[in-house]
């Protein structure tokens, strides 16, 4: 299990550059 804290690092820093180009395609008002 101590790939998992690596492995998670990875998907959240993957996820939030996708969160940021989904944002910049699509912006919101809130």
């Amino acid at each position: 299990m101590k790939w998992l804290s690596v492995k998670s690092k990875e998907d959240f820093t993957s996820r939030n550059e996708a969160i940021k180009i989904f944002l910049r395609k699509f912006p919101s008002d809130n």
